[in-house]
């Protein structure tokens, strides 16, 4: 059921950055999502098989790189703020660097 409930919840947070809508509340969902997935599911550190352990590692940093593309993005979009041209609605966020 959870994993349904997060395939959904990773659809509709893929589709809101895509589409424009709230797009930088969305990334940082769906930031949150991979750093809980990181550490809940892929914790290569309690294994003691090397294959899984090499396997649980790849999919640990790969959660953690999605991380941190999302972290980018979620700053690109802050710091475009209003002149965001494909967005439906305006940013939540609004950071002046």
């Amino acid at each position: 059921m959870l994993t349904r409930i997060s395939g959904i919840g990773i659809m509709l947070g893929g589709l809101a950055v895509v589409l424009g809508i709230w797009a930088d509340l969305a990334v940082l969902g769906l930031v949150a999502y991979s750093l809980i997935a990181a550490f809940m599911v892929h914790h290569f550190w309690t294994d003691t098989d090397p294959m899984v352990q090499q396997t649980e590692m790849s999919g640990f940093m790969k959660n953690l790189s999605i991380a941190g593309g999302g972290i980018i993005l979620f700053g690109f979009l802050a710091s475009i703020g209003d002149s965001a041209g494909l967005m439906i609605t305006d940013p939540l966020f609004d950071l002046d660097f």
